[in-house]
């Protein structure tokens, strides 16, 4: 799921694919806020920041079930988090979904980020996917 959204994400200007997506997002997120409560720690860990940075870099603000399961999962969790992301859940909560209620989801994100020394260079460079911010 989260391979095929980032995959919309990069053919956005795709004529084609612009047709398309307004249909297919709406689906795979509903898939993946259906299943993510199911998933292992390690499949929450590379799906979840993947799907919410795609979702910010498309702004759509539309899915704000999914970005609470995502909440949800990551709560008291954040430790354990890869950090692209949580560079990237801390770039597309505080950056793009400022009107998502998430508690004080954002104070946490900010504080593992500075916990872990990570830089806000790199909080913002996470929204070029793991690949390209693995090339610091």
């Amino acid at each position: 799921l989260a391979n095929t959204l980032w995959a919309i994400v990069l053919l956005r200007d795709d004529v084609a694919m612009s047709d398309a997506a307004p249909d297919l997002i709406p689906k795979l997120t509903q898939v993946a806020n259906e299943n993510a409560p199911k998933w292992s720690p390690k499949e929450a860990d590379i799906n979840l920041p993947m799907i919410a940075c795609c979702l910010a870099k498309l702004d759509i603000q539309t899915q704000k079930p999914l970005l609470k399961t995502t909440v949800k999962c990551f709560k008291g969790k954040l430790g354990a988090m890869n950090d692209w992301g949580l560079c990237a859940l801390a770039w597309s909560f505080t950056e793009v979904f400022k009107e998502v209620e998430v508690g004080d989801f954002r104070e946490r994100l900010r504080a593992e980020v500075e916990r872990r020394g990570l830089s806000e260079e790199l909080v913002l460079r996470s929204q070029l996917g793991p690949q390209e911010w693995q090339t610091r």
